[in-house]
């Protein structure tokens, strides 16, 4: 639990991805190919984004994850551990991760991505009983539901993610 005046304690529960991220003149069509103008690899995942946006607010940030072995191998945990995120409750595995491919058209707000995502199943378990506030991020609206039966934290929050479109009513059930 934290102390009024101490940094909040974030543990944030959800995937950490390897994204591939390219800048397009264009989008693709059918059988074609563009050329990328510039692309880089880097952590994603709504968890291990807001791990690492709480972290740059000056808040203790623990990230609660399975990782691929591409995040270890690409430098993925490095980067996440360099931002100040906590990792001791990641479980990096040998099979396949979790990879989004991103697409960004220049000077537009938009984006197109493709993701495979194989090392997400994160069970209750798995979220320590601790810290100032719970953030689940992208994650099935029953573990939200049994995380806030089980967790004696003070606050909880929920970014559905996908599952919003998945499972409408379990995201309003989670909600509740």
């Amino acid at each position: 639990m934290d102390i009024p005046g101490d940094t909040q304690h974030h543990i944030s529960v959800g995937n950490i991805n390897v994204d591939i991220t390219m800048v397009v003149p264009r989008l693709p069509g059918r059988e074609e190919t563009v050329t990328a103008e510039e692309g880089w690899i880097g952590p994603g995942g709504s968890a291990a984004n807001y791990a690492v946006a709480v972290s740059r607010l000056g808040h203790r940030a623990s990230l609660v994850s399975i990782a691929g072995v591409e995040a270890s191998v690409l430098g993925v945990l490095e980067v996440l551990r360099s931002e100040g995120v906590d990792l001791s409750y990641v479980r990096v595995t040998r099979d396949p991760g979790n990879v989004t491919v991103i697409l960004l058209p220049p000077g537009r707000s938009s984006r197109t991505m493709i993701s495979l995502r194989r090392a997400s199943r994160i069970s209750v378990d798995d979220i320590p009983r601790e810290g100032g506030h719970l953030h689940l991020a992208s994650v099935d609206p029953g573990l939200v539901v049994e995380a806030s039966r089980r967790w004696g934290g003070p606050t909880i929050s929920y970014d559905p993610g996908g599952e919003a479109f998945r499972d409408p009513a379990g995201v309003a059930e989670a909600a509740r």
